[in-house]
């Protein structure tokens, strides 16, 4: 599919040799998206509430675009941690209920991992120093965003979007956390 959708967008001269590699890598990512929604609504339906998905690979998508993180080795190591990850995180938020102290702790750990953390480069694409510091202040302010929803959906007794949203903040931070370990080895 994406190799059609090359193929038109170069019969209409939106692709050249300039930038086919940039625009093939917009098109994989946004299918990896795409993917990954879907999966995500899929299972949250199937637990009893697929906007509880849809939330989730929102806020975590999101979250984790600028703050970096674990990469894995092939595409489908990246597909089974993925999946994997949100499989955990749904079953959690569904299954096991986080007291709103717990969830404060977890909310508040895991926004000190994203702020003394932010950006990790992948050592496939390093960034230089302008970039280091709007991709910081890109994650610092996402991550306020979406603790101050998930305060919000606390407030009007919608709890279990606030434990998707920390759940969500966690995955990114515990992201963070290894890379930062695997570098120290």
């Amino acid at each position: 599919m994406i190799s059609r959708v090359m193929q038109i967008l170069q019969e209409q001269g939106y692709v050249d040799a300039s930038n086919d590699k940039i625009i093939l890598l917009g098109l994989q990512r946004t299918k990896a998206f795409i993917e990954d929604m879907i999966f995500a609504i899929v299972i949250g339906f199937f637990m009893g509430n697929a906007f509880a998905g849809v939330l989730f690979e929102i806020s975590f998508s999101v979250n984790r675009m600028y703050t970096g993180g674990y990469h894995a080795s092939s595409k489908k190591m990246c597909n089974i941690i993925s999946k994997g990850n949100t499989i955990i995180c749904l079953i959690v938020a569904f299954f096991c209920p986080i007291n709103e102290s717990i969830l404060c702790i977890v909310t508040g750990s895991s926004a000190i991992t994203i702020f003394r953390l932010s950006p990790i480069e992948s050592e496939n694409k390093m960034i230089c120093d302008m970039e280091r510091v709007i991709y910081r202040h890109r994650s610092i302010f996402i991550m306020v965003a979406t603790i101050i929803l998930s305060v919000m959906f606390i407030w009007i007794d919608m709890y279990l979007y606030s434990e998707i949203l920390s759940l969500a903040l966690f995955s990114v931070a515990f992201g963070l956390k290894v890379v930062k370990k695997e570098r120290m080895s």
